[in-house]
């Protein structure tokens, strides 16, 4: 029987990548499929140096994965219709298995998860973009289908990095999520919005492509219009920080009412959500707005650029989009007086781990 080999991300507390592996757990289990999680070495279970994962420690990891892939193919156990899914395309050492299936003469199919690239504006992985284009251009050869979080995201990588023949195998997923699960995270009723506090919520990192600064500024101009309202600002970090000194230093010259929360647990950070009424956010890039996404799940009403992903997860409903800060500012003002919930629209990501898996059933039969 054909198996699935999940080259999964390190599951650390502080992001997604934890979460992630439960969900396709259960997903492949419900589905009674032949799969194995390949397994790799932590260096650290925080992100103690780079920004979204630890800089050599997702390096560790993917490395000491293929470590084992290695030996499967060593030990006669992959077979011909095997299929190997890296849940971050963005995998060094992903070439090491179209190699060892050509020299094994096994016909085996990759996917994998794009999340951002050397293209994606302001990325941390942009200043690479001289070398890392080559690689992100092989390993999308290398793929037989590729999986991305929104349609935005989608035909950029194929206008940034032209390939023959990438369009047909790039497929919109929307990412993992699941919306019944973040709501279980949150023990006590979670009361309506319009119930809340007037809490503005900003859980983005505080660095510069998050635009925080742009945020303070927001939130300046608010308080020039009312003082009925206090800002949270979050992290799961152990410790507040940025990588910008100076960016620090403009949230302590705020003059509205700001409160800080950090190290905090997935399910802390979600009932602080449920307890704010509204989210901002201030990104100049997002292929998919994760936070956007777990605001709304617990009811927070979303302002957010009208630009990158954000339109289409909001169905292009225009009054929770701005496109500049005097508009946002106004459209925070009315929202704390009358917010909206649309909780129900990231219910329709439930469903994209199961395409992922039909999606790459489908191509290996």
């Amino acid at each position: 029987m054909a198996k699935i080999y999940i080259l999964h991300l390190e599951p650390l507390e502080e992001r997604y990548t934890k979460q992630w592996l439960k969900w396709f757990r259960a997903e492949l289990k419900a589905r009674n499929l032949a799969y194995e999680f390949v397994e790799g070495k932590t260096l650290t279970n925080e992100v103690e140096s780079g920004v979204v994962l630890d800089a050599e420690g997702t390096n560790y990891w993917k490395f000491t994965q293929m470590l084992e892939v290695c030996k499967l193919f060593k030990e006669k156990k992959i077979n011909n219709n095997d299929i190997f899914f890296t849940m971050d395309l963005w995998h060094p050492s992903l070439e090491a298995i179209p190699y060892m299936a050509t020299l094994e003469k096994k016909n085996v199919k990759i996917f994998g998860f794009l999340h951002a690239g050397s293209y994606t504006t302001e990325d941390f992985a942009e200043p690479m973009s001289d070398w890392a284009s080559f690689f992100e251009k092989g390993w999308a050869k290398i793929c037989d289908g590729i999986f991305v979080g929104s349609k935005y995201h989608k035909e950029k990588f194929i206008r940034k990095r032209k390939i023959g023949g990438l369009e047909s195998k790039i497929y919109v997923t929307g990412n993992p999520f699941n919306t019944q699960d973040i709501l279980k995270a949150v023990p006590e009723k979670i009361n309506p919005v319009g119930r809340r506090e007037n809490i503005v919520i900003f859980s983005h990192r505080w660095d510069y492509e998050k635009r925080p600064n742009v945020f303070v500024d927001m939130m300046n101009q608010l308080q020039n219009i009312r003082k009925d309202f206090k800002v949270y600002i979050t992290t799961s970090r152990k410790k507040f920080r940025s990588n910008q000194k100076w960016l620090i230093e403009k949230l302590h010259s705020a003059r509205f009412e700001y409160h800080i929360f950090d190290g905090l647990s997935k399910e802390q950070y979600y009932q602080l959500l449920s307890k704010s009424k509204i989210f901002v956010s201030t990104t100049i890039e997002e292929n998919f707005g994760y936070c956007l996404l777990e605001a709304m799940t617990l009811g927070c009403t979303p302002v957010v650029p009208n630009k990158y992903s954000h339109p289409e997860i909001l169905n292009n409903d225009s009054r929770f989009l701005y496109n500049n800060n005097k508009e946002a500012v106004k459209i925070v003002s009315a929202f704390l007086d009358s917010p909206i919930s649309i909780s129900k629209l990231a219910f329709k990501y439930n469903y994209s781990i199961g395409k992922i898996i039909d999606i790459m059933i489908k191509n290996r039969d």
